[in-house]
């Protein structure tokens, strides 16, 4: 067991088993004894050269130096931030280190790149000391004078360094192989510090920010250790209690319903303390992916979260790449360890992943959005296992839809529009009191309904660009009873208020006033209503012609968004014979026939909803 560095504190970090590489000494039976008796432990010492011939069959542009001792001593490249620093990318700096104990005299010695750098170093590094180089001018470290200053760029795709003394000897080496840097952060800024005195990628680490010191040219802490320990060899403060909470990261255009969310919509990571004390949660980072090569992104320097409060992390702009499926995101402690992680495979618009209870539940999927506020269901928690722990308020429709969203709800009607309407998942109910309603089936599919048919269900109460909604989680959320006659619609006048009507099936009348692309608008004097041909229509809706008189049936949907310059509220169509022609006054006969006589062909198509569309000449 041997101590890595005399110059930091007692830790189980500062203990490896010998490196067998670098070895001294016989047993009393003769033994190689693995350790390094009165000599350099094998933590601060390179393996030794080798005999064999470094040359290759084929040529190579970078190749390897072979590491000689030097004569004069050993000295490390212990920490290299070739990303530069939050203040500017260009400025780089370089640590040495001295683990022996005489002090070295570095003239002529010299640290070169395999591209253009090439630093003739000068003075002297005493025992146990470092040697810190910086780049063009002392203030890529502000308040850490710089040991010598030197020109010449590291490129961030990765570089070979070499050490070499004024023999020539190639004393050490830094990324020997070439190609991309072993460790460190380019966008984040995290320099790259050795753990151990091989050569090899896994001697190195991205710095753990919690240890760092220093402050750059703009007032920034540093994201490494100039002129100190590495940070894996000092202690990091791990406070308990901050975990990920809830995730959004497919947003809508509306916010407006969902109650505390009147904000406009935006993606969202969102953490919980679960403490009952204070967290100081600098340097917990958030982490995108496990082994991508993507820069962990760590919370502000001096943030604190206070007990049971929440903290919302935007993802615009965070550095995070969190797509709408198959994505990966962790939440690392201070030390760079990783406290937790979600996974997801898919994700829907305006439905979080939340926990349940805040910070300790299990994830659950398709919640409310709720930033900065206790998670609450308003879609995808199972309803048959809801119900074992809550009873659901048995309500009429009309009671049902003013509910608060995220209500659980039983509730009884008769089917108004089947599914594969307005999409397999959707149907419409609507009671003997005449009240509809909008209902969603989350995963699985519906049974087969006919219109007029008994359904009794339990689920969420949501809403969607103005809809209400209510939400199953499965087929089994719904029990299809007996058969029975078709819901009655409500007769209206065309300019009657629709939008308390949602859900229930209305019957307008009255002169087609304008056509405009999936909509007709029909007036009897009183206003106009807006008819709507979904694309999902399983017909060809008639060709519909400015001044013809239709009678139209439908369920009344709205479909308002933060970008409407109005609200969306219309009558949807659902069967071929919900439209029926009506008698042109007989004050225009000339007007009629000249309507009955005009040539299908002059009425195109519309590419989008298979309603036609009408040429201007047809507008009159």
């Amino acid at each position: 067991m041997e101590r890595k560095s005399g110059l930091s504190p007692d830790s189980v970090l500062n203990w490896l088993a010998n490196a067998t590489t670098a070895r001294n000494g016989r047993d009393s039976v003769g033994n190689a004894i693995s350790g390094t008796p009165r000599r350099a432990n094998s933590a601060v010492l390179p393996p030794p050269a080798t005999a064999t011939s470094t040359a290759t069959a084929e040529p190579t542009a970078s190749p390897v130096p072979a590491l000689r001792a030097a004569a004069t001593g050993l000295v490390l490249i212990n920490e290299v931030a070739w990303m530069g620093t939050l203040a500017s990318g260009s400025d780089e700096w370089i640590e040495l280190f001295n683990p022996g104990p005489a002090p070295i005299d570095l003239s002529g010695w010299a640290l070169s790149s395999n591209t253009k750098l090439n630093i003739a170093l000068r003075g002297m590094i005493a025992p146990g000391a470092y040697f810190l180089l910086e780049r063009t001018d002392d203030r890529s470290v502000a308040d850490i004078a710089a040991d010598q200053l030197y020109s010449g760029a590291l490129s961030n795709a990765g570089e070979m360094l070499a050490l070499r003394d004024a023999a020539g000897n190639v004393v050490d080496t830094a990324n020997p192989g070439g190609g991309a840097w072993p460790a460190g952060y380019a966008q984040a800024r995290f320099s790259m510090e050795r753990v151990c005195s091989a050569t090899g990628p896994g001697c190195w680490q991205p710095v753990r920010p919690c240890a760092a010191n220093g402050r750059d040219a703009a007032g920034n802490a540093m994201r490494g250790t100039p002129r100190q320990p590495n940070s894996w060899l000092k202690a990091c403060a791990l406070p308990a209690g901050l975990h990920l909470n809830e995730l959004l990261v497919r947003s809508g255009r509306s916010w407006s319903s969902f109650a505390g969310a009147d904000t406009r919509p935006f993606r969202y990571i969102e953490l919980y303390n679960s403490s009952d004390t204070l967290l100081d949660i600098s340097y917990f980072m958030l982490d995108d992916a496990a082994a991508d090569g993507a820069d962990p992104q760590l919370l502000p320097a001096g943030a604190r979260l206070g007990a049971h409060e929440f903290y919302v992390v935007p993802i615009a702009n965070s550095g995070l790449r969190v797509p709408a499926a198959g994505g990966l995101l962790r939440l690392l402690l201070p030390d760079g360890s990783e406290q937790e992680q979600l996974t997801w495979e898919q994700s829907s618009e305006d439905e979080s992943l939340s926990r349940a209870p805040d910070g300790s539940g299990s994830w659950q999927a398709g919640w409310q959005p709720s930033p900065g506020l206790p998670n609450r269901a308003h879609s995808t928690i199972a309803v048959e296992a809801q119900l074992a722990h809550a009873m659901p308020l048995a309500l009429g429709i009309a009671q049902a839809r003013i509910q608060p969203d995220g209500t659980l709800l039983a509730v009884q009607g008769f089917v108004s529009a089947p599914p594969g309407i307005f999409g397999e998942r959707v149907i419409f109910v609507q009671d003997a009191d005449g009240a509809g309603l909008a209902v969603y089936l989350q995963r699985g599919a519906f049974p087969a309904l006919a219109p007029g048919q008994l359904v009794t269900m339990f689920g969420y109460l949501r809403t969607r660009s103005a809809e209400r909604q209510l939400l199953l989680a499965g087929a089994g959320s719904l029990q299809a009873g007996a058969a029975g006659s078709e819901p009655l619609a409500l007769r209206l006048r065309s300019g009657a208020p629709l939008a308390a009507l949602q859900g229930t099936l209305v019957q307008v009348a009255g002169t087609i006033t304008r056509v405009d692309g999936n909509s007709a608008y029909v007036d009897d004097g009183s206003g106009p209503a807006r008819i709507y041909f979904y694309s999902e229509l399983p017909f060809l809706p008639p060709a519909l012609q400015k001044g013809d008189r239709w009678l139209a049936t439908g369920v009344v949907r709205e479909y308002t968004t933060a970008a409407s310059i109005a609200p969306g509220v219309r009558v949807s169509v659902r069967f071929a014979t919900d439209l029926a022609p009506q008698a042109v006054a007989a004050a225009a006969p000339k007007a009629a026939a000249r309507a009955a006589a005009r040539p299908p062909e002059r009425s195109r198509r519309c590419t989008r909803c298979r309603a036609p569309v009408l040429d201007a000449a047809q507008l009159g």
